[in-house]
This record gives structure tokens, sequence and C-alpha cells, in this order.
């Protein structure tokens, strides 16, 4: 999100007030800060399986 506007054109900014930008980051980050603690254990526990049946496959 930060590269596309970084690339938006100035006019976006003359129209766009500074308040809604910033607002609009940091509810994605509001968002992040919720989702990330319940889905961060669930990508750890998929990796562990994963590389635990890898290495299953390679003793069997």
């Amino acid at each position: 999100m930060l590269f596309n506007v970084v690339q938006c054109p100035l006019k976006f900014f003359d129209t766009t007030p500074v308040g809604r930008v910033i607002n609009r980051f940091s509810s994605d980050m509001s968002t992040i800060d919720k989702k990330l603690p319940v889905t961060l254990p669930i990508l750890l526990r998929f990796i562990l399986l994963c590389l635990s049946a890898i290495v299953v496959d390679m003793i069997v």
C-alpha cells in the first residue's frame, strides 16, 4: 500500500486530506496487529508439520 501511495500523482495529495491517508494506514496496521497473534502460531505449526513430514519421509 505504501508503494501505491508513493507512486500517486501529486493531484491525489492535493485532493485527498492527509488525515484520510493516515487513517487508512492506521486502520490497516490495526488489522495486522489484531490478526498477527492469531495467525502466526498457526503458520508456525503448519511449517513444523511440513518439516516433520519431510523428516519422516526421509527416514521411512
